[in-house]
């Protein structure tokens, strides 16, 4: 199977314009001749991944809510052409208007777009790149309403005026604060896990209401910090699509520190710096918001590497005056830490 081959070329007659392989891919047939694709396919640019595992017949709409999510069940004696069932599912789902993700109703979620320094001269915007792509990918039309988010938490509610092939205007209807960010600036300090924990690391921190993640290098970090520029791109587009899909306000700033030092200063600088610890003495993340006087407006949670903290690190983050938690007796992987404490945190702050 080639890569990057239009699947039009693969299944002729079917609706999939846009739509490539990116992944190996196996196009069969079922013993009645009826073909289907196994693989994974995304539109070109790379904002809708859907893997099919199944095309063997025609899809009922029940079937297609279930995959995508979608509650609402159909009579299943209603189904669709079958040549029509793969783009259907990979594109819109006609139950629920999903477009192959796992998001409510189009009544309840509209299209979400950041654009960093937004401007809106005459109460217009001009979106062009990446987004005026998802845009055509998505179908949307003169008319349809999206969201535009200026990446300071402020949202502005917009319809669509036109959209061209790489270039879409709208109009603003109304500009409001982003109801999803917390009240709480929390940065998370992570050591510097290896492979893709990272990865998992900072799409579920963006969505748990992080507004800035940190890696860091410590004693027992098994990763090594070599070709970071990639990766600190990496995680910021992961931090993009994850922002876009949860309904953020903001997008988190994935950056490196090398300075462990550093990284106990920057947390020393916040309303409630937590040094997540596994022995010794602690407390628990409850506690540490409760005794804190001030009203809390920023924190910081510092999590260690696989290998977890030196016991001079910890002693050094005591000294300084930190909170030294505890998650309970349970030991946490590196990369589920941070999304436990910062969800504590967030359900402690009344933002959860």
């Amino acid at each position: 199977m080639e890569f990057n081959k239009p699947i039009a070329d693969m299944l002729p007659g079917m609706d999939v314009e846009g739509f490539y392989i990116l992944r190996a891919a196996a196009l069969k047939t079922t013993n009645n001749g009826k073909p289907f694709l196994s693989g994974t396919i995304c539109d070109r640019t790379g904002s809708v991944e859907i893997k099919i595992w199944d095309y063997s017949g025609p899809l009922h709409a029940a079937r297609r809510a279930e995959m995508c999510g979608c509650q609402e069940k159909r009579n299943p004696a209603s189904s669709i052409p079958p040549h029509h069932a793969m783009a259907r599912l990979a594109k819109t789902c006609k139950v629920c208007h999903n477009h192959g993700r796992d998001q409510a109703s189009e009544a309840t979620i509209m299209a979400r777009f950041f654009i960093a320094g937004t401007n809106f001269p005459n109460g217009r915007a001009i979106i062009r790149g990446r987004d005026a792509d998802h845009i055509r990918v998505l179908r949307l039309r003169a008319g349809d309403d999206i969201v535009i988010c200026d990446g300071a938490g402020r949202d502005y509610k917009c319809r669509l005026v036109q959209t061209l092939e790489h270039e879409a205007e709208a109009e603003v209807i109304e500009v409001v604060p982003c109801k999803a960010e917390p009240t709480v600036r929390t940065t998370v300090f992570a050591g510097l896990p290896k492979g893709e924990r990272s990865d998992f690391l900072v799409q579920k921190c963006t969505e748990a209401g992080a507004a800035e993640i940190v890696f860091f290098s410590c004693t027992r970090c098994v990763a090594k910090a070599v070709n970071m520029e990639k990766k600190l791109e990496r995680w910021q587009r992961i931090a993009e699509e994850a922002a876009k899909q949860s309904g953020r306000g903001i997008i988190p700033q994935v950056r490196y520190e090398a300075d462990f030092v550093a990284v106990l200063n920057g947390a020393l600088h916040t309303d409630l710096p937590l040094f997540m610890y596994e022995t010794g003495e602690r407390e628990t993340i409850r506690d540490a918001i409760e005794h804190t006087a001030s009203t809390i407006a920023s924190a910081a949670i510092i999590t260690g590497p696989e290998g977890g903290f030196a016991e001079f690190e910890a002693d050094m983050a005591r000294k300084l005056g930190m909170h030294i938690c505890s998650m309970g007796e349970r030991i946490l992987r590196c990369e589920t830490a941070p999304v436990v404490a910062l969800t504590a945190l967030m359900y402690g702050t009344g933002n959860l």
